[in-house]
C-alpha cells in the first residue's frame, strides 16, 4: 500500500499539536463504529417498517396539529410555506435548488451547503434534521434493494458525522465520503435509478465544523473520461485510497461510502478541491474527472458559485408553483416527484440559452430538440424554437440525486426484504470491544435495547449511547480512544472555564 503522498505530506504543519494527530482516519476501523452502527440499525428498521405500514397519513396528521414543529419532508416545507412559514419557503428554496444544479450538471460541479446544530445537538439543514432527512430517503427513495444498501450506509454516516462533530474532532478533521456511480447495474437501470451514465459522476463530500454548526462541500467528478469510455473510476478510487493509507481494493460503491476517513485539515487547505485534484491525478491527468483541459481550481468554484446564483431566479418560479400546487401534493413521494416533473421543464428551457448545459443530460431525444431549438433561436426563428422547446420538454427524461422513490405496491417487499436481510447481517460474526478490546460473538452483544460485552460487561444504550454499566476491567488504550479523550478532556476544561 502507498503513503499519503509527499505533496499532501508536506503540508502537514510542523507543530507538536499536529504530531499527535493521525492525518488520516478510517472512521469504519474504530472500536467506537459498532455502537454507532447499531443505532443506525435501529433506525434503519423503523424506516422499513414505517414505509411498510403506510404512516405517512399519520405523520401528516400530526403535522397539521402541530405547525410550530420541525419541518419533516418537502410536503410538509410546502404546506407550511402556503401558510407563510419563512423557514419552510427556505427549505424549498434549497431543494430547488440544488435539484436544479444536480439535474443539469452531472460533473466539474462543486456546491457548498451549511448544517446547523440545535439546543439539542440534533443536525439540521433549513429547519429539517438529517435524521429525517436520512429517513424519509429510506421510507421513500430507496425502493430497490441497490439503493436500499446505499442509503443504509449514508444513514450509518449520518451518525458517525454526529458523532465526531458532538466529539470536537471536525474543529481539526474534515470527515469525507466517496460516493460512486453503481458498478453492477445495467445502463437502463442505472437511468431508472437517476444516475447519468455518460459520466459516470462520482460524488466527494467534505464537512468540516464551523460557525457552530457544519460546513459541507460536494463536488461531482466524472467516473469516465468521456461518454462511452471505459471507467475509470473504481481504480482511480483505489488509488485514491492507497495515496491516503486506506484500503478500498475490491470494494463496492456502497461499501465504500460505508467506509468515510477523517482527513486532517492540513492536508486540505482548499477544502475539497484538494480532493479533486488527487482524484484527477490518480485518473491520469484528467479536470474533474474529464478529458479536459486543466484550470485553477479555485477559480473554477467561484465560476461555479456564478452559475448556480444565475439559477436563482428560476428556482423562485419553481417554489411559487410548488406552494401554489399545495392542495395537491399530499404524499412525501407527490412532493419530490413534482418537483423533478418542473425542475425538469424550466431546465429544459433555461439550457436552451446556457449552452454550458450538456443537452445529453436530458436525454438523447430530447437533447436533439434543444439542439434544434438553440439554432432556430440563434437564427430568429421564434415559432420553430418555440416548436421545438416543446417537443424537448415533452420528451425530456432526466434525475437529480440518485434514488428510487417508492411507488408501486411490491416495492415495499423489496424494501422489507433488504431490512430483513441487513438486520441478519448485523448479528453474525465477531466484533471487538471498545472498552476491553477483546473479540466477542455479535450475538452476544447486541440486545434488544442496549450494546453489553460478555467479558468486561460494558454496556450503553443503543439509542442514546449512555453508559449503563461500567467496564471491568478498565478498557485496553489505543490511539484512537485517546483521540476522543483528548477532545473530551479539552472540552471538560473549556466547559468549567466558562463555568
Amino acid at each position: 500500500m502507498i503513503a499519503v503522498s509527499p505533496e499532501m505530506i508536506s503540508r502537514l504543519v510542523p507543530s507538536p499539536e499536529a504530531s499527535e494527530h493521525p492525518p488520516v482516519l478510517s472512521l469504519a476501523e474504530m472500536p467506537e463504529d459498532e455502537l454507532l452502527r447499531q443505532r443506525a440499525e435501529r433506525m434503519i428498521r423503523g424506516a422499513g417498517s414505517a414505509a411498510l405500514g403506510g404512516q405517512v397519513t399519520v405523520e401528516r396528521v400530526r403535522q397539521e396539529t402541530a405547525p410550530s414543529g420541525g419541518l419533516t419532508c418537502l410536503m410538509d416545507a410546502i404546506h407550511r410555506a402556503a401558510q407563510g412559514d419563512q423557514v419552510a419557503l427556505d427549505l424549498i428554496g434549497a431543494n430547488v435548488g440544488t435539484d436544479m444544479v444536480e439535474r443539469t450538471m452531472k460533473a466539474g460541479v462543486v456546491m457548498q451547503s451549511e448544517i446547523a446544530q440545535d439546543q439539542q445537538g440534533d443536525l439540521r439543514q433549513h429547519g429539517q434534521t438529517l435524521e429525517s432527512v436520512h429517513g424519509n430517503t429510506l421510507r421513500f427513495a430507496a425502493a430497490t434493494p441497490e439503493m436500499h444498501v446505499r442509503a443504509g450506509a449514508e444513514t450509518r454516516n449520518y451518525f458517525r458525522l454526529k458523532d465526531t462533530h458532538h466529539h470536537g474532532l471536525l474543529e481539526e478533521y474534515y470527515f469525507v465520503v466517496f460516493s460512486r456511480c453503481e458498478a453492477n447495474m445495467r445502463k437502463q437501470a442505472l437511468i431508472d435509478a437517476g444516475f447519468f451514465p455518460d459520466t459516470m459522476s462520482c460524488a466527494i463530500q467534505a464537512t468540516c465544523a464551523a460557525d457552530g454548526g457544519l460546513a459541507m462541500e460536494s463536488a461531482f467528478v466524472a467516473g469516465a473520461i468521456r461518454p462511452e469510455a471505459e471507467r475509470h473510476d473504481e481504480q482511480t478510487i483505489v488509488e485514491m485510497g492507497a495515496a491516503l493509507g486506506v484500503d478500498y481494493t475490491g470494494k463496492s460503491p456502497a461499501e465504500i461510502i460505508d467506509m468515510p476517513l477523517l482527513i486532517h485539515k492540513s492536508l486540505m487547505p482548499n477544502g475539497v478541491t484538494d480532493l479533486v485534484k488527487l482524484y484527477d491525478q490518480q485518473a491520469g491527468g484528467t479536470f474533474f474527472g474529464e478529458a479536459k483541459s486543466q484550470r485553477d481550481y479555485l477559480e473554477y468554484v467561484e465560476l461555479c458559485k456564478q452559475r448556480q446564483a444565475a439559477l436563482a431566479p428560476t428556482a423562485r418560479l419553481i417554489a411559487k408553483q410548488l406552494i401554489a400546487e399545495a392542495d395537491n401534493i399530499t404524499t412525501p413521494q407527490a412532493a419530490v416527484q413534482r418537483l423533478h416533473e418542473l425542475s425538469e421543464q424550466y431546465m429544459v428551457a433555461h439550457s436552451v440559452a446556457d449552452t454550458t448545459i450538456n443537452p445529453g443530460v436530458f436525454g438523447a431525444e430530447a437533447a436533439g430538440y434543444i439542439e434544434q431549438t438553440r439554432l432556430h433561436s440563434q437564427m430568429g426563428n421564434q415559432d420553430l424554437a418555440v416548436a421545438a422547446l416543446g417537443r424537448a420538454q415533452q420528451t425530456a427524461k432526466s434525475s437529480s440525486c440518485p434514488s428510487a422513490l417508492k411507488q408501486a405496491a411490491g416495492a415495499g417487499e423489496v424494501l422489507d426484504e433488504a431490512v430483513a436481510s441487513e438486520s441478519t447481517e448485523s448479528k453474525e460474526g465477531k466484533i471487538k470491544c471498545i472498552k476491553c478490546r477483546e473479540q466477542v460473538d455479535k450475538k452476544d452483544v447486541v440486545k434488544a435495547k442496549s450494546w453489553c460485552c460478555p467479558k468486561c460487561k460494558y454496556e450503553v444504550d443503543i439509542c442514546n449511547g449512555r453508559e449503563i454499566n461500567p467496564s471491568q476491567p478498565p478498557e485496553r488504550g489505543n490511539n484512537v480512544i485517546r483521540l476522543f479523550a483528548r477532545k473530551e478532556k479539552k472540552q471538560s476544561v473549556e466547559r468549567r472555564q466558562v463555568a
